[in-house]
């Protein structure tokens, strides 16, 4: 069955949103590859800068990825975690102390990490909490197992109050878990689960406010703010 006219006139409308001058969500340097690392393991995952505060002492920053990455099937924080390392580029890395890794309780799958570096040029992504609706297309940033920075464009199949679904396979990025969602507002989520052959979910920023809030210094992100790139589907 063909789309109607109105359907294929709100497609195009939808992706036209994305079509307007903006901040590359993965070239700015907000979009962070991680490992952690366990006396078993490494795993690899992304997370999203999404605050800095520059300080005499250094700058702290403060990078929200999944919790998947850290929960134990009791919803606790492993006692076999070593250490969450951040790759900020291809030589340097920043290791994350134990005490600097908060991770949200209860099924919220949202995890806050807190390092400090003597300096830095990354450029934070602006959280939102605002999700798309059913229908709206999305991006996941994150990396090719290349290390090259890339996207997935998503649809939204399915929208609760608290997970995104999307539409295509996205376990080609490496580290899937943890990468942030962002729609034409901002950074709304991200990553919890991504296995192949099988549609990713998204842990929504909105349903972990007052946890994100309690240890990242932002007051009042905006829903509204038009941040966002080209997507082509």
């Amino acid at each position: 069955m063909r789309p109607s006219p109105r359907v294929l006139l709100c497609t195009l409308l939808a992706a036209s949103a994305f079509a307007g001058a903006a901040v590359d969500p993965v070239k700015d340097g907000a979009v962070l590859r991680l490992q952690v690392v366990t006396d078993k393991s490494n795993v690899d995952g992304t997370g999203v800068l999404v605050q800095r505060e520059d300080r005499a002492a250094g700058v702290v920053l403060y990078v929200v990825t999944s919790a998947r990455l850290f929960k134990d099937p009791e919803g606790g924080l492993p006692p076999q975690t070593q250490v969450v390392r951040v790759l900020l580029d291809g030589s340097h890395t920043l290791d994350v102390a134990r005490d600097d890794i908060f991770v949200c309780p209860g099924v919220l799958d949202v995890a806050v990490l807190r390092a400090t570096v003597p300096k830095t040029t990354l450029v934070p992504r602006p959280l939102v909490y605002e999700e798309p609706s059913p229908g709206e297309l999305f991006q996941i940033a994150g990396y090719r197992p290349d290390l090259t920075p890339t996207k997935v464009t998503e649809r939204v199949r399915f929208r609760s109050t608290l997970l995104v679904v999307g539409d295509r396979d996205a376990s080609a990025l490496i580290g899937c878990v943890g990468a942030p969602a962002i729609s034409p507002r901002g950074a709304f989520g991200v990553v919890s689960e991504c296995p192949p052959g099988r549609t990713p979910t998204i842990a929504l920023f909105s349903r972990a406010r007052q946890f994100i809030e309690r240890y990242v210094p932002i007051s009042r992100p905006s829903s509204t703010a038009q941040v966002y790139s080209r997507i082509v589907r």
